[in-house]
């Protein structure tokens, strides 16, 4: 995290967090969130971002894989993983380590 408290860094790693059950659904990916009503949909981009959370992953990680999957101009921008990360701490799925 950044010095100002609030804003997610690309070299931050971030988690899911325990308790998501997640299902296939056409191309989308649902995610439940155990004990609560938490349900997310999941468009093709930030289904693929979630697979690749582990803990360990930082963005820059997950966007060195995808550069190399999809290539250099094709592939997500720094702030397009930032941005989908941020999205996932305020739904509540993911966490920051």
């Amino acid at each position: 995290m950044s010095e100002h408290g609030n804003t997610l860094e690309i070299q931050d790693v971030v988690s899911p967090v325990t308790g998501i059950v997640a299902e296939e659904a056409g191309e989308e990916l649902v995610l439940y969130r155990g004990g609560t009503e938490t349900t997310v949909y999941l468009n093709p981009s930030a289904a693929v971002i979630w697979r690749l959370l582990d803990g360990t992953r930082s963005g820059e990680a997950i966007l060195d894989l995808l550069r190399e999957a999809y290539g250099e101009d094709e592939g997500p921008t720094a702030d397009d993983i930032t941005g989908t990360l941020e999205e996932f701490i305020e739904l509540g799925i993911a966490e920051q380590r």
